[in-house]
């Protein structure tokens, strides 16, 4: 029988694996370039991606928001803390998918007063992971895009 929670699984590993390997072997100073003033970088957008995990992750196991500025607390500035903390925050992802039984999943809830404004008053589970996942892969396509920039032709690369 198809099982969406372990589809959906599945996507959060590719991407992640995608955005992984668009940062391999990535220097101390294409980390933080900014390709034009404002634009964030490489170590920003990652962070972001993690920010934003964390606070809808932490919503759905608790009903709790988070701080955007407090939400994750990183354990070093350089590609390999940011990852290793991205990997603990999507083991709590993983988590809800896992612990979450199929109606938990599909139920309409009512959202927390300090996401409305970008979600609306209610949302599911299901949908939440799915914004989790395409944000990601937003950032990944913004990564190799910067990348490339610099010269990492992402079809040399792979």
């Amino acid at each position: 029988m198809y099982n969406l929670r372990k589809q959906l699984q599945s996507e959060l590993a590719g991407t992640r694996e995608a955005l992984l390997g668009y940062c391999k072997g990535i220097s101390a100073e294409e980390f933080v370039w900014e390709p034009r003033p404002g634009m964030k970088s490489v170590k920003a957008q990652l962070e972001e991606v993690g920010i934003m995990e964390k606070i809808h992750t932490r919503m759905l196991n608790t009903g709790d928001v988070l701080n955007w500025q407090t939400a994750v607390t990183w354990s070093g500035e350089d590609v390999d803390s940011i990852f290793s903390d991205m990997a603990n925050i999507r083991k709590e992802t993983n988590d809800f998918l896992e612990s979450c039984s199929d109606e938990e999943f599909f139920t309409v809830k009512p959202m927390p007063e300090a996401l409305q404004a970008w979600w609306g008053k209610e949302y599911a589970p299901e949908a939440m992971i799915r914004w989790i996942l395409r944000h990601e892969y937003y950032h990944v396509g913004q990564i190799t895009y910067n990348r490339w920039m610099l010269g990492h032709d992402p079809y040399d690369e792979a």
